[in-house]
């Protein structure tokens, strides 16, 4: 039997596209669901570039950061790619590491003003995925909360 999500990804889709309408808002969203569909939700191709930067978020630099993301507009950007094996692998170990977490989000803080994160299904019961998910997992750089 299959098991498919919740909805999450179209709420993420809709509540970034809402909050990226403020002036003040550079919001990045981040599909880290292997079966994501953030990309065909907000219309835009997936990127390879992601499987790169997930793969080792500690050694990319500022160019792979700026690759990895597709920018819908001025204040919107997706993170979303499909994933071979490979890629799919090192996207689940980000939920078996915290420190991988961090580290992407350190690539990422210096350039959006929040953070939002589409969890697979899967791991939306471990520690992690339910630190991230409280209410809607979007997290402000300015103030280093989940907001």
């Amino acid at each position: 039997a299959t098991h498919s999500g919740i909805g999450s990804s179209l709420i993420s889709a809709l509540v970034a596209s809402k909050l990226s309408r403020d002036p003040g808002m550079h919001l990045a969203l981040l599909d880290l669901d292997s079966a994501g569909s953030l990309d065909i939700y907000l219309n835009s191709p997936a990127n390879s570039a992601f499987a790169s930067l997930l793969a080792d978020p500690d050694n990319a630099d500022e160019l792979l950061v700026q690759r990895a993301g597709n920018h819908l507009h001025e204040r919107l950007t997706l993170f979303s790619s499909v994933l071979d094996i490979e890629a799919a692998e090192n996207q689940r170990r980000l939920f078996d590491q915290p420190e991988r977490i961090q580290a992407l989000t350190a690539k990422l803080a210096p350039q959006f003003s929040a953070l939002c994160w589409d969890l697979p299904a899967a791991h939306n019961t471990t520690p992690l995925a339910l630190a991230l998910t409280v209410f809607l997992p979007i997290y402000s750089v300015k103030t280093k909360k989940i907001i």
